[in-house]
Parts: C-alpha cells; structure tokens; sequence
C-alpha cells in the first residue's frame, strides 16, 4: 500500500496523475450511508464496480458534485485493475479510523520509555 501512515493518505494513480485520497470521517459517514455501510463497499470493488470505484474516489479526494461528474471517464481511462488495491487499501483506513491497520504513529512504548527517562534523569 502507497500511504502517509501518519495522515491517513492513500495515492492513487488516476489517468496518469498522482492523487491522494484522504481518509476523513466525512468520507466514511457517506460511503457509509450510500452503502449501508462500508463492509459492503468491499464487495463492490472486488466486483469492479465502477460506480463504488466513483463513489469511493469522488470521496476521498473530497470532490464536489460538479468535479465528480468526469471520475468515470478517469477510472475506466486508468483502468480498475490499477486501482484495486489502494481503493481497498483506502476503504480499510477508513475501518480503522483513518489509520493503516497495524501501523502506529506512536513508535511501540515511546511514551512509556520518554517518561521512565523523565524520572531517572
């Protein structure tokens, strides 16, 4: 996966342009009421279905209905296979709070080793 793991950013590359889709809880709440929720979406991407390829990126790069209205011919000009992976990889940031699962921006017990080093010093 291509990500910013400390700003929830997926890239994508769409009809040759670098994009970031950005994991934002507005992005989440509307592909989740389109949806019925956003286990759902999962099904229709691996089914390549262009329209939840739209929605999901018409989302995360936060276009307004006017912009949104040329994602189709970028996505088929991109090709979906091509987009796969980050959308699906962008969708499970979306589960995890904007995060990529597993990642942590706090490095493992940096806190806990900061403040044992606080009362030694």
């Amino acid at each position: 996966m291509t990500a910013n793991l400390h700003e929830g950013v997926v890239i994508i590359e769409l009809d040759g342009e670098t994009r970031e889709l950005e994991a934002t809880p507005g992005a989440a709440m509307k592909l989740s009421r389109l949806y019925g929720g956003l286990t759902p979406i999962l099904g229709k991407l691996q089914a390549m279905d262009i329209e939840a390829y739209a929605n999901v990126i018409r989302f995360g790069l936060g276009m307004k209905d006017k912009e949104a209205s040329q994602v189709h011919e970028l996505i088929f000009r991109s090709g979906i296979v091509n987009l796969m992976e980050p959308t699906i990889d962008y969708i499970t940031c979306l589960f995890n709070g904007g995060r990529v699962p597993g990642a942590d921006s706090d490095p493992k017990g940096a806190k806990k080793k900061a403040a044992r080093g606080k009362r030694s010093a």
